[in-house]
């Protein structure tokens, strides 16, 4: 969605990242 780099890896990377940081998301939508 946001990520446009290796779908895969990339959503993989968000999730754990997400899960890491949970201003992740807040960081990318901002």
């Amino acid at each position: 969605m946001y990520y446009r780099v290796d779908g895969g890896i990339a959503r993989v990377r968000a999730i754990l990242d997400c899960r890491r940081d949970p201003e992740w998301i807040t960081k990318r939508l901002g």
